[in-house]
């Protein structure tokens, strides 16, 4: 776990500095800079390129990490490794761009009538999609090297104050809302060839093939592998994105707005999951590969409890803060409080599940994945056709919660029944018991009259009360670590 937690922790700074960016961003700079119609677009866009990424991997995005142990040998070569998958890639989005060609038509008329402005820059999804794919295969690729803190700041910072610029820009009328959306596309641009640059720099950029080494044996593996990830893959972002998508097919681009910025509210729980997910997978498939099954245990456990004890924290205080959140957005924005009460908690069962899905997809029984994906499409799509008519918004976010509680649920029993192992301690229990005492304490503390007084007082007491019962009941082993690290740093700089 000292490699895990390392990471992690430096995963979790840039990503948590990459949160207020984006908290920036989300709440104050994108509301009053956009309309809604044109900031549902841009959520549109990322929405349906992310999509056209998963099919273009051709599943080869989990394949990076579970295969490279086999590429790699003792001296460090890694025999055509990188060529093979950017070759693959390649050829997947090649593909793509046929179908798009093929089926543009009818894409376009299901947004013809109530998201009309999609359709003037559908045409931007060939370029997005492209640098989102490269920059996904190249993550995944440094992820393997264990070098995962640079594309981090890449995609949670430079990201964003790419983006940030590219408003200020558009604000100050240099630019109009099509010149913005290229300088907006542009910043996935620059993060990806940045990360080029770093793997340059590592002398890990090589693009030579080695096909001696690509036995038949090796090549079915990794074909069988991919084949099953890829519809697996597949249908976790058609139910990661349907949302976005059949709103602004059933309701309007404005009403993808509304949920957009309530959804990424909610979201920010799940951050300490994407930290620490990033330098997981890559350990607990190197511990299946030697068949060390302690160590895929102890993984399992301490994810479970460090993202629970976590995100539970940020919950609370999100929750808390409702009020004051939506107070700062412009009217126009608002309606969400309900919705990102759900999509919190849906993340916050996900989190307290661990990582069962690296262990699902790093053992033998990573066809299942497939199996489980496809019920869960099948659920999130019927949930949000009949939701979000009735419901709008709040309907979109009961279909999506519905979905990753469903989903984790069945890889936990799974999980619990085929391998034996479960990620729950007495610590989950105790980590629930303060959560729900300090959620309702929290909505009983009376409401100051300034609201940002009010969030920066309300923030700090639940912070301090919740870390300090939780470091005093040591319910982190790796946190308190870190806890006192920390502390002692600080005694001896004021000493």
């Amino acid at each position: 776990m000292g490699l895990i937690v390392r990471q992690g922790i430096s995963n979790a700074v840039v990503t948590y500095a990459g949160a207020v960016l984006g908290f920036a961003l989300t709440i104050f700079i994108f509301p009053r800079v956009l309309e809604t119609e044109q900031y549902g677009l841009t959520r549109l866009l990322i929405s349906v390129s992310f999509m056209c990424t998963q099919f273009s991997t051709l599943g080869t995005k989990q394949s990076i990490i579970k295969f490279f142990p086999y590429f790699r040998d003792k001296e460090g070569n890694e025999n055509g490794f990188l060529f093979l998958f950017m070759f693959i890639n390649l050829a997947g989005f090649l593909v793509l761009l046929g179908v798009l060609a093929i089926f543009d038509e009818h894409i376009l008329s299901l947004y013809a009538d109530r998201s009309p402005l999609f359709i003037d820059y559908y045409f931007l999804l060939i370029p997005l999609t492209f640098f989102i794919l490269f920059f996904d295969i190249l993550s995944n690729y440094a992820r393997t090297l264990f070098a995962t803190v640079f594309s981090s700041f890449l995609n949670e910072i430079l990201l964003r104050v790419t983006i940030i610029i590219s408003l200020i820009i558009f604000a100050v009328g240099l630019v109009d809302f099509k010149e913005f959306l290229y300088l907006f596309i542009g910043g996935y641009a620059l993060k990806l060839l940045l990360l080029i640059g770093q793997l340059i720099s590592l002398r890990r950029f090589s693009l030579l093939p080695k096909f001696d080494f690509l036995n038949p044996e090796l090549l079915k593996k990794i074909s069988t592998f991919s084949a099953y990830s890829f519809l697996g893959g597949v249908t976790t972002i058609i139910v990661g994105k349907i949302d976005i998508l059949m709103l602004s097919a059933f309701l309007s681009l404005e009403s993808t707005a509304i949920y957009s910025i309530a959804f990424y509210v909610g979201s920010v729980i799940a951050i300490p999951s994407r930290a620490i997910n990033k330098i997981t997978f890559p350990v607990v498939s190197k511990a299946f590969k030697n068949a060390d099954m302690q160590e895929v245990n102890i993984i399992y456990k301490k994810s479970s409890v460090n993202q629970l004890l976590v995100g539970s924290l940020i919950y609370i205080g999100v929750s808390a803060n409702l009020q004051n959140l939506f107070m700062i957005l412009p009217p126009d924005y608002r309606g969400g409080e309900l919705v990102v009460l759900v999509i919190g908690a849906a993340f916050l069962f996900d989190m307290a599940t661990g990582v069962n899905g690296s262990i699902l997809l790093s053992s033998k029984y990573y066809r299942y994945n497939l199996y489980f994906n496809l019920i869960l499409v099948v659920t999130a799509i019927a949930a949000n056709y009949f939701l979000i008519p009735i419901l709008g918004i709040l309907g979109a976010s009961i279909a999506t919660a519905s979905s990753i509680l469903f989903y984790n649920s069945i890889k936990f029993f799974f999980v619990w029944r085929k391998l034996k192992l479960q990620p729950f301690t007495k610590e989950t229990v105790y980590i629930l018991i303060l959560s729900a005492v300090l959620f309702g304490i929290s909505y009983a503390v009376p409401t100051l009259q300034n609201m940002y007084v009010d969030l920066i007082i309300r923030s700090i007491l639940i912070a301090l009360v919740y870390s300090l019962i939780s470091y005093s009941l040591e319910l982190s082993e790796d946190l308190n670590r870190v806890g006192k690290k920390i502390f002692n740093k600080l005694i001896g700089k004021a000493a």
